[in-house]
């Protein structure tokens, strides 16, 4: 699988640069530059960017300090290799906005 980042914008200054990637039509990822973990995280959201936070924090509990641009790419490609984490990311994404499309967001 091979996923194509842009830029997306900035959290607070250039510093924190954020990317987004699609993955496919229910699953997008964003990278972003974390001050506190002093170098690269990675989120999972729905297509229209509704967070998968609890996700992302359990694929994150085996991550590390001070990861780069790239190794954050590559612990997004582990994860997304793997079915299982795939299936579990999809169905978490289509809830979210099937949730989100029933209380009249889009």
């Amino acid at each position: 699988m091979k996923l194509k980042y842009k830029k997306v914008g900035w959290f607070a200054d250039e510093m924190s640069a954020r990317y987004e990637a699609n993955v496919n039509e229910n699953i997008k990822v964003r990278l972003f530059k974390d001050a506190y973990m002093n170098g690269f995280r990675f989120e999972f959201l729905t297509s229209n960017s509704y967070d998968l936070g609890n996700i992302t924090g359990d694929y994150l509990s085996t991550f590390w300090d001070k990861a780069t641009k790239k190794q954050a790419i590559n612990r997004v490609l582990e994860i997304l290799s793997s079915t299982e984490c795939f299936i579990e990311i999809e169905q978490k994404a289509i809830e979210v906005k099937n949730t989100m499309s029933k209380c009249g967001f889009n």
